[in-house]
């Protein structure tokens, strides 16, 4: 359309499995990560609909049995393998699994808020969390309903080197092959 966007680049050797290009873009429609700090940002277009146009950006209030593309604190069923996190003489503390900094097993869980509960395989990763899939599902039909515009006055748009495209076909249980 000729209308300038973003791209991700990423390494070769980046593998697939992780969903890092999945995380990647979602930064490039408007996601940040959903886990870690208080980010104290507010997400605002006034381009977009009035129901998609504002609102301050949450981060995971506690840990929980779900993974996010953009970010995850999984309540796994292993301790904290790290001394400095672990919540030493907590009652929680007897409910995890034993796990050890020489040797970490995951899924485990830092923290006082962790329960421990989550089994230890984890679901598949997505954007659609109970706590961040309406938040996630706004800023994406707010970037929908931006794609095509022209851009706002002072943004520019980085000339890319076009390359030959590669597609992967993956399979729910395994990695399929690229051309």
């Amino acid at each position: 359309d000729g209308i300038p966007g973003a791209g991700v680049l990423l390494d070769a050797s980046v593998s697939r499995r992780g969903r890092r290009l999945s995380h990647e873009v979602g930064h490039v429609v408007g996601f940040h990560h959903v886990a870690g700090g208080d980010v104290s940002y507010v997400y605002s277009h006034y381009q977009c609909p009035k129901e998609h146009r504002m609102f301050r950006w949450k981060t995971m209030s506690s840990p929980n049995c779900e993974m996010n593309i953009m970010g995850a604190w999984y309540d796994g069923p292993y301790c904290c393998p790290s001394a400095s996190l672990l919540q030493v003489g907590s009652s929680q503390r007897a409910t995890c699994l034993e796990n050890t900094a020489s040797a970490p097993k995951q899924p485990f869980c830092c923290g006082s808020q962790c329960s421990y509960n989550c089994p230890k395989e984890e679901p598949p990763m997505t954007f659609a969390t109970s706590e961040h899939k309406d938040m996630l599902a706004s800023i994406l039909q707010c970037w929908l309903f931006l794609r095509g515009h022209a851009p706002l006055p002072g943004v520019s748009a980085m000339e890319v080197q076009r390359t030959p495209r590669v597609e992967c076909v993956d399979f729910k249980t395994d990695l399929g092959s690229c051309m």
